[in-house]
C-alpha cells in the first residue's frame, strides 16, 4: 500500500514539474500575455441573399485582444474578421451585432467598438443607360470631329435601386489634344451621380466602349482680317508710310478643319519698289484651297513717300565705374536721321541722347563706339560723326 501511494506521489510531482516546465516554455517562446488594440478592422457582410445589395460600406470596428506578446505584436487589423450575418434578412434596414473572429486560438478577442451597426439591404436592379461622349481640350492639328459613333450606344448599370435613380450621366471622355485625325478609340465608361460624385457600388457591363471619330465635313464660317502682302524694297530715299485695305475683313466658309486654321487672308503680292507716291490698287485675295470667300478682291491703298534728312548735334553721356575717372576731348556728336517730313517736324531733339559706356574697363586709353538713344520708332539713324571717340580711364 505504501508503494502505491509513493508511486502516485511521484506521478503528481512529475506532472507539476512538467506543467511548470511547459509554462516556462510558453513564456520563453511566445512571451507573456499582453493586450493590444486594433483600431481599423473592416466589417464584412456575410450570407447576403441573392438579389440583395448592402447599400453602403459598413465601416470598421476597434477591438481589444490579448495573447502571447510575441504573437499578438505581429498581427495586423486585417488579420481579424469582423462580420455581420445577414442570413434570412430581406430588403430593409437592421441593427445587427458585429462578430469578430480571431486568426489564432491563442488570441482572445475582448471589447468590440461599436458592437452593432446599421445595415440597409436593397434590391439589386439593372438599368440600361445611353453613353454620351465628352470632349476635352483641342486637337494640335485643328481636327474637329463629326458626331461620334459609340458602340454599344447603351450599357447596363447594376446596383441598388436608390443609386441607379441618382445617376446623372454615363459617359466616355475623349482628349482631343491626343487626336490628330480620324481614329477609333477604346475608352472606359464612367458614371457620374447627381451630386457630382463617382459611385462605388455600381457596376457597368460592358465596362468599355469604342468611339469612332470622323472628320467634321460640315461647313463653318469665320470672319478674318485682310492682310496686304508687301514685297520688294522702296526706291532709294523712299519708304512705305502706310498700307490699308477696304474692306478690312473677309468672311470665309469651308470645312471646319480648313477654316479653323485660317487667321487672316492675304492679297496677292504687291511689289512696293514700283511706287513713289500714294497708289490705289484692286487686288485679288489669296483664298486657301477648301475655303470660299464672300469677296474675291479688295482695294489696297499704299502710300510710299520720300524721306527727309535732319542733321543735329547730341551731347554725350559718359558711363564709368564708381571710383574711376574718365576724360575725353569730345562732348557731343553730329547725327543725321531720316524720316517723313511731318515726323521730323515734330521730333523733340532734346530727347535724343548719345552714350559711351566705359564701365568695367581698367585704367588705360580706349577707342569706344557711340550709342544713340531715344530715337522714335519711325525715325532712322543714318550716320554718327564721329562714330568712335578716344577716352582715357584713370
Amino acid at each position: 500500500m505504501n508503494k502505491f501511494f509513493k508511486k502516485l506521489l511521484d506521478i503528481r510531482v512529475l506532472s507539476l514539474v512538467f506543467a511548470i516546465a511547459l509554462w516556462y516554455y510558453v513564456i520563453g517562446i511566445q512571451g507573456p500575455t499582453v493586450e493590444k488594440t486594433f483600431t481599423s478592422v473592416p466589417i464584412v457582410p456575410v450570407n447576403v441573399a441573392p438579389g440583395s445589395f448592402v447599400v453602403r460600406s459598413l465601416g470598421e470596428v476597434s477591438i481589444t485582444a490579448e495573447g502571447p506578446s510575441k504573437i499578438i505584436f505581429g498581427l495586423k487589423d486585417s488579420d481579424f474578421s469582423a462580420i455581420v450575418d445577414l442570413a434570412n434578412k430581406s430588403f430593409g434596414s437592421y441593427i445587427l451585432p458585429v462578430e469578430v473572429r480571431s486568426p489564432l486560438a491563442s488570441i482572445i478577442v475582448g471589447q468590440v467598438t461599436p458592437n452593432e451597426v446599421s445595415v440597409s439591404l436593397e434590391k439589386v436592379a439593372t438599368k440600361s443607360i445611353p453613353v454620351s461622349v465628352v470632349f476635352e481640350n483641342s486637337s494640335p492639328q485643328g481636327f474637329i470631329p463629326d458626331i461620334p459613333v459609340v458602340s454599344p450606344q447603351s450599357v447596363s448599370i447594376s446596383g441598388p435601386e436608390s443609386s441607379l435613380n441618382n445617376i446623372s450621366r454615363v459617359y466616355v471622355t475623349v482628349d482631343l489634344s491626343q487626336i490628330t485625325g480620324e481614329t477609333t478609340l477604346n475608352l472606359s465608361v464612367k458614371i457620374e451621380m447627381k451630386d457630382g460624385t463617382i459611385p462605388e457600388n455600381l457596376y457597368t457591363n460592358p465596362s468599355n466602349c469604342t468611339v469612332e471619330l470622323k472628320r467634321n465635313k460640315m461647313e463653318i464660317s469665320s470672319t478674318v482680317p485682310i492682310t496686304p502682302l508687301i514685297t520688294g524694297i522702296p526706291q532709294s530715299g523712299f519708304a512705305v508710310k502706310s498700307v490699308s485695305s477696304e474692306p478690312l475683313t473677309v468672311t470665309i466658309t469651308g470645312v471646319s478643319d480648313v477654316v479653323s486654321k485660317i487667321t487672316s487672308i492675304a492679297t496677292l503680292p504687291i511689289d512696293v519698289s514700283k511706287y513713289t507716291k500714294l497708289t490705289v490698287l484692286v487686288m485679288n485675295l489669296s483664298i486657301p484651297e477648301g475655303a470660299k470667300a464672300n469677296i474675291e478682291k479688295c482695294t489696297v491703298k499704299i502710300e510710299v513717300a520720300p524721306l527727309q534728312q535732319l542733321k543735329t548735334r547730341v551731347p554725350i553721356t559718359y558711363l564709368h565705374d564708381e571710383g574711376k575717372l574718365l576724360s575725353s576731348k569730345v562732348d557731343s556728336v553730329e547725327i543725321v536721321v531720316s524720316g517723313f517730313k511731318e515726323v521730323l517736324e515734330k521730333l523733340d531733339k532734346s530727347l535724343i541722347k548719345a552714350q559711351i559706356d566705359a564701365t568695367g574697363l581698367d585704367t588705360g586709353t580706349y577707342t569706344l563706339s557711340i550709342t544713340i538713344l531715344n530715337l522714335p520708332q519711325n525715325v532712322l539713324l543714318n550716320s554718327v560723326n564721329p562714330a568712335t571717340i578716344e577716352v582715357e580711364v584713370y
